[in-house]
């Protein structure tokens, strides 16, 4: 049996850019679970069967559109909460990357492009510290980066 080559947290980053010129990007403080879901849009056709009318008919999928979002939840750090706040206020599109250390050759290892900060959740409960949920949707098809 050959155990599964995993990845640490630490190698899954969201990295939100600063705007200037050369752009710099910096992972998000403060977050302790991080998501990246990729998904489609999708429309059903109904194909009856030829043959046999009375059968059920088979649902067919075809693929109308992509849409990638990301997710992170945590604590509310004061290296990011003002950016997070300005960013969401601003209605804003930023450049973001999505991060896979050590991918292996081939495989995505990076997806970068404008993103909007499309949900901001600050809770607190007496005697814990403050948290953070954020999502953020890629504004367009994000550009992938294979490994080298």
């Amino acid at each position: 049996m050959t155990a599964a080559t995993t990845l640490k947290y630490s190698e899954f980053k969201i990295l939100l850019g600063d705007g200037a010129d050369p752009e710099v990007f910096t992972a998000i403080c403060g977050l302790t679970s991080k998501g990246f879901n990729y998904t489609t849009d999708t429309s059903s056709t109904n194909v009856p069967d030829c043959t046999d009318e009375d059968l059920p008919s088979f649902s067919e999928k075809d693929i109308i559109a992509f849409s990638a979002q990301l997710s992170g939840s945590g604590v509310a750090s004061r290296q990011s909460l003002g950016l997070l706040q300005e960013w969401m206020e601003s209605g804003e599109k930023k450049n973001i990357q999505v991060s896979f250390a050590d991918a292996p050759v081939g495989d995505p290892e990076l997806y970068a492009g404008p993103a909007v900060l499309s949900g901001l959740n600050i809770t607190a409960n007496k005697g814990e510290r403050v948290n953070v949920d954020i999502t953020i949707d890629f504004a367009s098809k994000p550009t992938v980066t294979a490994a080298t």
